[in-house]
């Protein structure tokens, strides 16, 4: 077994990026070098091997997760990336839906720092100039006066009030209109036609369960009381991508590189080398992009699956949009793990005080028990929906619960799902990703909290914490 070293004297980063494949494991070779292989690489790649491989290639999934310190980073790969022969890689790239989100506010926060803009200007004259030029609207006519209010950081801080959008009619048009870009100003015309640009908000607090109060413009809208609505809504990201465009002075939202503007140097973006902004065309129309694999039929029913069979639907060849600005990023396991440690961990990306903004969570919450800051949101027992630790886990065992807390954000897609973050108390950058969308694991029911559980326990089995009797993950058929 490995024998970790004291982690708080070390500062130990772990990137997980494991995509479940053989061989067990990908040297990770690119801009920022290639790193022998360690032994706790060895170690974490062997057990999730043993106990995860059978799974995966069962499934004809892919699972990828990564590890990174100060001089070791991995990739660990088992399953597929195609469904079917292909091995996966440590390269490989997945579209990862609201990852995106974390991007476009470091974007933003550059913005911040730089002194063009501040967290308490109003967000309509920021955004309605070049709202006006480019669609000949403005965000009074689409929401009403009451959006007037709006700051920049109630839409950092998922705070605005606005309603969602229909993510029925999206998941519709993405399988059936598969050609079909849905760009921001297309989100904007559909809220509109389909009445969901009324003001709305979720009324709740940690201490109790968040009640809907839907289109009640009153409730919550403005900086004043913002800690008391959250609710979890991408067009909040939308908007800021289009403020983002007008205040850098772009002609047109394809013109913004979400990449580079988060990014501080050329150095720095070509790090990155595999993560990319997806803005038009099929997703089989960018290199190392993977298939992936939506549900449609029980146990989740989803809109605009009438004319399918029931089982799994190949996205690969449909637009890979997802969302501008919160949604339409790919990357790999391996990027989403150094970005977390980039921002959070080495704080590289901005500076501390804004950092601290960032992570200022709370006393609002949004999606059950996950408190969110600006961009991201700080989950407890390893979690992103109250479920401990994506599985089972004894919360009360000794010493664990610092060990059960990450800050980050979730990515999913319609056909992946995705975990990365940065964990506080080893210093650790890490993600997980799933090339296949719920329904589609029937060993694991309808969702993947079981794999997150099997790798966390997994992860601090190899590190000797002692904590191998404190998980009770679903244990599936070989």
């Amino acid at each position: 077994m490995y024998t970790a070293p004291t982690h708080n004297s070390r500062g130990l980063v772990v990137v997980v990026a494991v995509a479940l494949c053989l061989p067990l494991s990908d040297a990770v070779v690119s801009s920022r070098g290639s790193v022998p292989q360690s032994a706790l690489h060895s170690a974490f790649a062997a057990a999730l091997n043993r106990d995860l491989s059978t799974f995966a290639n069962r499934n004809s999934l892919g699972i990828w997760v990564a590890i990174v310190n100060g001089s070791e980073r991995f990739v660990v790969s088992l399953g597929t990336s195609d469904g079917g022969a292909t091995s996966a890689g440590g390269h490989d790239i997945l579209p990862v839906g609201s990852y995106a989100k974390p991007w476009t506010a470091v974007a933003v926060l550059r913005l911040v720092e730089r002194g063009v803009i501040s967290l308490n200007d109003l967000a309509e004259p920021l955004i309605d100039p070049f709202l006006k030029r480019i669609n000949g609207t403005t965000l009074r006519e689409l929401y009403g006066p009451n959006i007037a209010v709006l700051t920049v950081h109630d839409l950092l801080h998922m705070t605005s009030g606005l309603a969602r959008y229909g993510d029925d009619w999206v998941h519709d048009y993405t399988l059936n209109d598969p050609h079909w870009d849905i760009g921001p100003l297309d989100y904007l015309a559909l809220l509109k036609q389909n009445n969901e640009t009324t003001v709305s908000c979720v009324c709740g607090s940690l201490s109790s369960s968040p009640a809907k109060c839907i289109r009640s413009p009153s409730c919550c809208i403005g900086a004043q009381q913002h800690q008391h609505c959250p609710d979890y809504n991408s067009i909040n990201f939308l908007l800021l991508g289009l403020l983002y465009a007008g205040q850098t002075g772009a002609s047109s939202w394809e013109e913004v590189d979400l990449k580079a503007a988060a990014l501080k140097s050329p150095e720095k973006v070509a790090e990155y080398s595999d993560t990319e902004f997806y803005i038009r065309g099929e997703c089989s129309s960018y290199p190392r992009t993977v298939h992936y694999y939506d549900w449609c039929g029980p146990p989740k029913q989803q809109s605009g699956c009438e004319n399918y069979p029931i089982g799994p639907v190949d996205m690969f060849n449909r637009s890979c949009m997802n969302g501008w600005a919160f949604g339409n990023i790919g990357t790999s396991a391996l990027d989403a793990a150094f970005f977390f440690f980039d921002l959070l961990g080495r704080r590289v990306l901005l500076n501390e005080t804004t950092v601290a903004a960032m992570r200022t969570f709370g006393p609002g919450v949004v999606m059950d028990s996950v408190p969110y800051g600006l961009g991201i949101w700080k989950t407890f027992q390893l979690s992103i929906d109250g479920t401990p630790a994506e599985g089972i886990v004894n919360t009360s065992f000794p010493n664990i619960s610092e060990y059960l807390v990450y800050e980050g954000h979730a990515g999913d897609d319609y056909g992946t799902i995705s975990r990365q973050g940065w964990h506080a108390k080893l210093n650790l950058g890490f993600s997980i990703m799933v090339n296949r969308q719920f329904g589609t694991f029937p060993d694991m029911g309808t969702n993947t909290h079981g794999l997150y559980c099997h790798v966390w326990r997994l992860l601090f089995e190899v590190m000797d914490f002692g904590f191998d009797d404190a998980f009770s993950c679903p244990q599936w058929p070989n």
